[in-house]
């Protein structure tokens, strides 16, 4: 244990001492904000990494262990051979001259036959003067890259920049996306303000929050990207996303107040207070004895705007048999049991008693507006006017944000619902019935 301790130490020395002698040739300047990039590229069971800094590496680590580099410059790259079959956890640390640090994790996973994609690409636009920048990363190489409706000539890598030059004076939409060589694609849509030369973000970033049992998720998102956030005096900061999350957990029962400060990129920022409503935790056996029983005196159906805190209900038909084959079918504009059928911005959207008719059990809870689906293994929450979903626990952006409609009735998106059942949702045109197998 003693020689494995001074051999360390060895190393912690020596590696110090290079930074020193090196730190003795090159002036630090103190003016540099710029942090080193990792990103890294699959090929089979092998993985390359790549850190760059314009004013030179110096020093990466991976999985703690140092790897050599002769002489500091810009671009360092270094494979691992052989990946395991399954997960692989790697955290690489790059250190430039300016001793500016990164550190990035990353869960690789290897199949049978080589690499599984699991992620899609990212996608990043900042504004400087006279132009935007768009880059896209990803975990495999991007193959392709369209904005606003055309189509981009690439180099196919993992990192592609585009400058958009061109823009019109005043307000500029831009849509871009992404598909990768496993056909994983992402859709990201800006807004800019293009005045004199100069590009003005106008949006503004976004704040929602979801409460799940004693615990609340905030999600926080921007169209360009975000630079600082605080939440209760909390710092967050070096964030390389335009979506971030944060869970506050074991809250008491009764009302939180929450601030919520946030910066994006382009120094467009916001301050928000929301409050949240933490219900009293449910005893399991009174549940067992509520499920399935209790009804609206009224009639009206779960998912109405009432003022009762929490509410199940199932319809009076007998339950669907797990084991038999489900098949569901409706129109556009049909009148069921539950309530209309409705289109939103091309996506069919249910009253949330719906969800019934895929066997899930349906719990309302009225003081927040939220729904809850259960079916088997899985765990759906989602709250009226919020465009973010739970699934077991998880954070999930909706296409439309739910609603009350004109007959006072909450409305979901069934195709979302039922994919994250486990169901195959057919739809062919807005004249033919939508079927659920």
């Amino acid at each position: 244990m003693k020689k494995i301790s001074l051999l360390v130490l060895l190393i912690l020395v020596t590696a110090l001492a290079s930074g020193v002698a090196l730190a003795a040739e090159h002036k630090v300047d103190p003016n540099d904000k710029d942090f080193p990039e990792i990103s890294y590229v699959l090929n089979g069971n092998e993985v390359t990494f790549t850190v760059y800094d314009e004013d030179k590496i110096r020093l990466i680590v991976i999985n703690g262990e140092e790897i050599n580099i002769e002489e500091p410059k810009a671009t360092v790259t270094h494979t691992v051979k052989n990946l395991k079959k399954g997960k692989n956890q790697f955290k690489i640390t790059g250190v430039d001259l300016n001793e500016r640090c990164d550190i990035k994790k990353y869960t690789i996973e290897i199949g049978e036959n080589g690499q599984i994609d699991s992620e899609n690409p990212k996608i990043e636009l900042k504004l400087i003067t006279g132009k935007a920048i768009v880059t896209i990363t990803d975990d495999v190489e991007i193959a392709k890259l369209i904005i606003n409706n055309k189509e981009i000539d690439i180099t196919k890598s993992n990192k592609i920049i585009h400058n958009i030059n061109i823009l019109q004076q005043g307000k500029n939409d831009i849509s871009v996306v992404a598909i990768d060589s496993s056909g994983k694609s992402l859709t990201k849509n800006y807004s800019v303000d293009y005045n004199d030369g100069v590009c003005i973000d106008l949006v503004k970033p976004q704040v929602s929050s979801v409460v799940s049992g004693q615990d609340v998720i905030i999600t926080i998102t921007d169209n360009i990207g975000l630079a600082l956030i605080m939440i209760n005096s909390e710092i967050f900061n070096n964030i390389s996303d335009n979506v971030f999350t944060h869970k506050i957990s074991n809250l008491k029962p009764g009302s939180h107040n929450i601030k919520i400060e946030v910066c994006d990129v382009n120094a467009m920022g916001i301050s928000k207070k929301i409050r949240v409503e933490i219900e009293e935790p449910v005893d399991e056996t009174e549940k067992e004895d509520e499920v399935g029983t209790v009804t609206d005196p009224k009639g009206s159906s779960v998912g109405d705007t009432q003022d009762s805190s929490k509410e199940h209900s199932t319809d009076n038909t007998a339950p669907i048999n797990p084991k038999s084959k489900l098949s569901v079918s409706f129109s556009l504009n049909e009148k069921t049991e539950f309530g209309l059928i409705e289109s939103k911005n091309g996506i069919t959207m249910v009253p949330v008693r719906f969800g019934e008719l895929l066997g899930a059990s349906v719990e309302w809870f009225g003081k927040t507006n939220t729904v809850k689906y259960t079916c088997k293994n899985k765990i759906v929450e989602i709250k009226s006017g919020n465009n973010m979903a739970l699934v077991n626990g998880q954070v999930k952006e909706l296409e439309v944000t739910p609603y009350i409609n004109s007959e006072n009735r909450m409305m979901v998106p069934i195709r979302m619902i039922a994919e994250e059942l486990g169901y195959s949702v057919k739809f062919i045109s807005n004249t033919k019935p939508i079927v659920i197998e």
